[in-house]
């Protein structure tokens, strides 16, 4: 059934748009362009206000433009420091031919809509009216949906890793802990990161993690060759985790039709073509790489300039000048190297001399032009070889999956992989030109694959390295999920999309199944003691030996890694307010479950088990004391401009909500704090399409449209908790 049906006209551009029962917009074009501007409009439409915080985020302009306070004066001299307007801008100048004529016809759409339409209440409400959308526009959104915080997530465990050095934490044991990448930390480098600069450490935190923009960090994506289907034709399957405590979903579903073809899939508000999805020959999906894209230079500077070899050159440096609403305008310089920004006091008017750790990522410049160019001509691709070369061109770390009509699987690495001389994972004097990056890796010697005799190919944020070609990770997560995916897709059977979506619901642990083998030896016969003798190892929101498993868990983490390594004040800082136990889990697994003795040096690997065991289970001298999964795993999906701070009776925000699985199951459900707040990664959209027809199921964690007072702002949240799916269907 089809609601709202409607032609638009708009100088060089005509379309028809309506929508689905379910409130997702169709669009139907002549061709490309046509599509692009229908694109745009659609966004501003239903995702103005999203598309705007996005937007002065990315500026630096919130004090400006929305609420003036220290917490978004703090996120203004984030951005400005990184320049990610700057650096589009120029990067806009940069683009010709399909691709400029592609991102004009999106920006027509946008300011069509915000020249004929009124703009949402909120922003009159602090009397801020949109500008009108440029293209340099479109290409912020693409820096800040690969920068904040996917390349973040690396600088932060550097930062750890510096600031753990600083604070006098062993540096053998830090090696053994991130071994191999550490083996080039000798004493020489530990002596001078022990001199270093800390303008922004990651212990206590500053205000860098920007609401408007969800953690994009975790996601499970697979896909089926036809001779492992029921159709005959490959399967393709993803779930991006991102953070769902909020509205509206990060996410913009819709489908496009022009001529004989089809598009069905999401992208992001602001950003034209197709994040993921599928058109009538293709299916594309991705999730994070973990390539390393982020490095750490050791600056020395006297006088304000920078030490090169035995000299001393300039650093460049830019003002920055930030209105505020309420306040003074605040004035701040950024001071750069050759290498990138360093990171320094930022209102003062000249550097002390010192050591200063200086912030070097490759998607700095071009990379966000290059982006485009690969969303607009992958939509032409009609073969997994014809796509392969498009999607290695996207800047950030992806690993893409590709089907196609023919029968094709593929794989596909994604991302801007700096030629380097180090492993990466720790700091290096600026002043050595040993360590420059000597240009990024060729296209074609980032990591691919097509039809591999399994019948099969799935990633979940492993590592996925592959012999013959660049090696590109040194940290990721673990392999729990991807080997569940790929246990699953190895039975001996063939497989329909309802196997897809089951699959899609799964909450079983490999990660419990591998700890438990340690753990059960020393737990005691007992009431308590069985719910883990008897647990199934799944994470579901009833599930009580989930929970004491958790606890076992971190409790045993804190024994090893906090008592005898990082301390305890430390470590609990690190829990408590960063993502670096979410991402990086896999680093402390493999300590606790490796054969390496160290770390139990103290009592022992078994008399430290069993006292964790033992003090844990203490705790609850009935099982129905211990509470369940579900009890602990709650969030509000809070909307993004007023962030929780409206009474709940207005009904902005949604929830509580459960959300079931854990940071090892296919359905992950992490929910943790992240700089003073509460946050989550869970499966934000499920899509699964059979390329034998024209269909996709899908789910999205919210509605189309930003408009509390829209029946569109929260559909989809009921269907998408009890794993259900809508059908969309390509055909007109």
């Amino acid at each position: 059934m089809k609601l709202k049906n409607g032609t638009i006209r708009i100088a060089g551009a005509s379309f028809e748009i309506c929508r689905t029962a379910d409130g997702v917009v169709e669009i139907l074009g002549d061709d490309d362009l046509n599509l692009a501007t229908a694109t745009g409009f659609v966004h501003a439409m239903d995702r103005l206000l999203q598309m705007t915080v996005v937007r002065l985020v990315g500026q630096g302009r919130v004090c400006e433009c929305l609420k003036d306070c220290d917490e978004n004066l703090a996120m203004d001299v984030f951005a400005r420091e990184m320049g990610f307007y700057r650096d589009a801008r120029d990067d806009a100048k940069h683009l010709t031919g399909d691709v400029l004529r592609f991102c004009e016809n999106y920006c027509r759409g946008v300011n069509d809509y915000l020249l004929n339409h009124p703009y949402p209440w909120e922003l009159r409400l602090v009397n801020y009216r949109p500008e009108p959308w440029v293209i340099a526009d479109i290409l912020l959104a693409m820096k800040l949906l690969f920068y904040i915080p996917i390349a973040q997530s690396q600088q932060d465990i550097e930062k750890l890793i510096i600031q753990a050095v600083q604070a006098g934490v062993d540096p053998c044991r830090l090696k053994q802990l991130f071994y191999p990448h550490l083996d080039g930390m000798n004493d020489e480098l530990v002596r001078l990161i022990a001199k270093v600069k800390i303008g922004q450490p990651l212990l206590p935190p500053r205000a860098k993690f920007l609401r408007s923009m969800p953690a994009f960090v975790a996601s499970n994506n697979w896909v089926v060759s036809g001779r492992r289907t029921a159709s005959g034709k490959p399967i393709e399957c993803h779930d991006p985790h991102v953070e769902c405590n909020r509205l509206p979903a990060l996410w913009y579903e819709h489908i496009q039709h022009a001529g004989n073809n089809f598009r069905i899939g999401m992208n992001m508000p602001g950003i034209p073509g197709m994040l993921m999805g599928r058109t009538r020959e293709i299916s594309f999906s991705l999730t994070y790489g973990y390539m390393d894209m982020v490095d750490y230079y050791i600056e020395e500077v006297r006088n304000n300039r920078v030490r090169r070899r035995d000299n001393f050159e300039d650093l460049s440096v830019r003002e920055e000048v930030i209105h505020r609403k309420r306040n003074p305008d605040i004035k701040l310089k950024v001071w750069k190297s050759r290498h990138g920004v360093l990171e320094a006091e930022p209102y003062a008017e000249t550097l002390e001399d010192g050591y200063y750790l200086c912030r070097a990522w490759s998607g700095e410049r071009d990379g966000a032009g290059q982006s485009i160019g690969a969303l607009h001509d992958i939509l032409k691709a009609r073969t997994v070889p014809e796509a392969q070369p498009i999607l290695a061109k996207i800047s950030g770390s992806c690993n893409w999956l590709i089907a196609d009509s023919q029968g094709n699987i593929g794989y596909q690495q994604s991302g801007r992989l700096p030629v380097r001389a180090h492993s990466g994972l720790h700091p290096v004097p600026g002043w050595e030109e040993r360590y420059d990056w000597q240009n990024f890796v060729r296209f074609d010697r980032l990591a691919r694959t097509m039809n591999p005799v399994e019948g099969y190919i799935a990633t979940a944020n492993n590592e996925c390295d592959s012999k013959g070609y660049a090696p590109s990770i040194n940290l990721s997560v673990g392999p729990y999920r991807a080997d569940r995916i790929k246990a699953l897709l190895a039975e001996d059977r063939v497989f329909t999309t309802d196997d897809m979506k089951r699959m899609q619901r799964d909450l079983h642990s490999l990660q419990a199944i591998q700890f438990l083998s340690v753990l059960l030896p020393f737990v005691p016969e007992g009431p308590t003691g069985r719910l883990l003798q008897e647990w199934d190892c799944r994470y579901n929101k009833d599930s009580r030996a989930a929970s004491l498993f958790e606890e076992i868990y971190r409790e045993l983490l804190e024994e090893i890694f906090g008592r005898c390594l990082f301390g305890l004040e430390a470590w609990r800082q690190i829990v408590a307010e960063t993502a670096i136990l979410t991402h990086f889990y896999y680093v402390f697994d493999k300590a606790l479950l490796g054969e390496d003795t160290i770390w139990f040096e103290n009592k022992g690997r078994a008399a430290t088990v069993r006292d964790v065991v033992e003090r844990v289970l203490n705790r609850y001298p009935d099982p129905a004391m211990v509470p369940t999964w579900g009890s602990q795993q709650r969030i509000t999906m809070t909307n993004l401009f007023f962030d929780g701070k409206v009474p709940r009776f207005l009904r902005f925000d949604h929830g509580p909500i459960v959300v079931e699985g854990g940071r090892a199951t296919i359905v992950q459900g992490a929910v943790y704090k992240f700089r003073g707040r509460t946050t989550s990664l869970s499966p934000s959209y499920r899509f699964i399409t059979d390329l034998a027809d024209s269909f996709a199921h899908t789910a999205l964690a919210g509605g189309s449209s930003d408009r509390r007072y829209s029946k569109y702002y929260r559909a989809g949240i009921g269907g998408w908790q009890r794993y259900e799916y809508k059908t969309l269907d390509g055909e007109v």
